[in-house]
């Protein structure tokens, strides 16, 4: 039976596609991406899927916290982006920590986030990528929540302009962290590289337009330890 179907910028389609959708019930991967017709109703549809793991609703502006709020229904979820759903606020995170099995959430440039959204995803136990990149309101506070993941691997702080040394040092803390984005965060220093370069599992720190970085940078990511191969 039917388990992924991509609607990818198909802008013409309703929420009554998604009302079909829901009679697949080995579906697992949906996306939306740019149907911006949708609505809150379109997820409580595809919830529906028993099977479901895999959906993105990025770009579909009609959206609101109630979308997560049905997702959160769905046992099997994994993987969730609401990017640019400018419409949502800390209770779409605080309704998705409620999945189980929850691994990655994409909330770029849903503007409305604070640090509390990071909060609410800290207690999803089997997280491990999260994108929080033009989340202006985010702070160091989002980092140390973060921290807390034991499982977190991936996190994108894409022009998250307040955040500081201490959310690299905050991160440096998740025993399997491997990649972070700190694109265009100006008040980091060659400090953040310093606490990265501790990270056991390190593979791909972005550094771009931080501008107060210098070559002590480099040398302390020279520093990461080798990975064994496995």
């Amino acid at each position: 039976q039917l388990q992924t179907v991509n609607f990818f910028n198909c802008s013409r389609l309703t929420d009554v596609a998604a009302e079909h959708l829901s009679q697949c019930r080995q579906l697992q991967t949906v996306n939306f991406e740019d149907c911006w017709k949708l609505t809150d109703v379109a997820a409580q549809h595809v919830a529906l899927c028993p099977e479901l793991q895999t959906v993105y609703f990025s770009r579909c502006l009609n959206l609101t916290d109630v979308a997560a709020q049905h997702l959160a229904q769905c046992a099997q979820l994994r993987t969730v982006s609401f990017s640019c759903c400018g419409n949502l606020t800390d209770l779409a995170p605080e309704y998705l920590a409620k999945c189980p099995q929850l691994q990655s959430v994409d909330f770029s440039d849903c503007d409305k986030l604070t640090d509390a959204a990071a909060q609410h995803l800290a207690q999803c136990g089997q997280l491990r990528t999260v994108s929080f990149r033009c989340c202006g309101n985010l702070t160091d506070l989002a980092a140390e929540y973060l921290g807390q993941c034991p499982h977190l691997q991936t996190v994108d702080f894409d022009f998250c302009s307040n955040l500081t040394d201490a959310a690299a040092q905050h991160l440096a803390q998740c025993p399997q962290f491997q990649t972070v984005n700190f694109y265009a965060c100006p008040n980091l220093t060659d400090l953040a590289a310093q606490y990265l370069a501790q990270c056991p599992q390190i593979r791909d720190v972005r550094f771009a337009r931080c501008l107060k970085l210098t070559d002590a940078a480099a040398e302390h990511l020279a520093l990461c330890p080798e990975r064994s191969e496995e």
